[in-house]
């Protein structure tokens, strides 16, 4: 058996307060702290309601192109 490099980025999202958890133990403290390493905070949807004209264009453009709008939908 050989190591084998590998790079890896883990983004994770919760609406728990983890630092709590931990401190309960009920969440791992080791993981905690790797997950804490670069923390991004982001506002809820509900509270940039400017974003979402441009986000709903954006999930449009994605949405295959072969969806026909008169299909009747299963």
């Amino acid at each position: 058996m050989r190591d084998i490099h590998v790079d890896v980025l883990l983004i994770a999202a919760t609406h728990q307060d983890l630092a709590g958890l931990m401190r309960e133990r009920r969440f791992r403290e080791d993981l905690y702290y790797r997950l804490s390493v670069m923390p991004l905070r982001t506002p809820a949807l509900r509270e940039r309601v400017e974003d979402i004209p441009e986000l709903a264009g954006v999930l449009l453009r994605r949405s295959p192109a072969s969806v026909d709008a008169g299909a009747p939908h299963c």
